[in-house]
């Protein structure tokens, strides 16, 4: 693994960033210090460890979409080609191939998730994706199959920490695209919930 990494000052200083408690841009520094040459870290939990930092900062990292986050617990940096590049005869591929094919690089060079083949856009340092036109019918089918997936008291929470931010239900369908497992699902909640007091 190499020695040295780079950040932009474009996130490093952006007011999502600076936004976040001190203990969350430390971790952030941290797992991107050992990620490998495409950004992949697999062991988040161990880094936030060793350096202190809580539950917390990880999933506020998560939420600000500063990593993405795989079934397999393995992490991306989502803006890892913005910091870093690397010569060609330096670079070794990640070895967390099956994650590495579910991302895409958008024109900016930050990762972002694919759907169905296809590059799934979201705004940059934003927990807002771009949402696509849903009927109220397949709204109110999706957050059925949601209650029955993860439980209404969890869908209703998530649902009421995102009204105070303009998001409809419609958000919703698009977050559990974007937040495939039940736990990112609730950091999210929760971290609204705690914004909002």
């Amino acid at each position: 693994m190499p020695e040295k990494r780079m950040f932009t000052k474009k996130i490093t200083e952006s007011d999502a960033f600076l936004d976040m408690p001190l203990s969350s841009q430390c971790l952030y520094f941290h797992l991107n210090m050992n990620a490998d040459d495409d950004g992949f870290v697999n062991n988040p939990k161990r880094i936030m460890r060793q350096i202190g930092a809580s539950e917390d900062d990880l999933k506020l990292l998560i939420t600000k979409a500063f990593i993405l986050v795989f079934e397999s617990g393995v992490i991306v940096i989502k803006h890892w080609r913005m910091h870093n590049t690397l010569q060609n005869d330096r670079y070794h591929p990640t070895d967390y191939q099956e994650e590495y094919a579910l991302i895409g690089l958008k024109t900016n060079k930050a990762y972002t998730w694919k759907q169905n083949g296809n590059i799934l856009e979201t705004e940059p340092n934003s927990t807002k994706p771009n949402i696509t036109k849903h009927s109220e019918e397949d709204i109110q089918k999706e957050i059925e199959r949601l209650n029955e997936a993860f439980g209404k008291e969890i869908v209703d929470k998530c649902l009421l920490a995102l009204l105070p931010y303009n998001f409809k239900a419609c958000d919703l369908v698009e977050l559990v695209t974007r937040y495939e497992s039940i736990n990112d699902l609730n950091a999210y909640a929760y971290t609204m919930m705690e914004r909002k007091k």
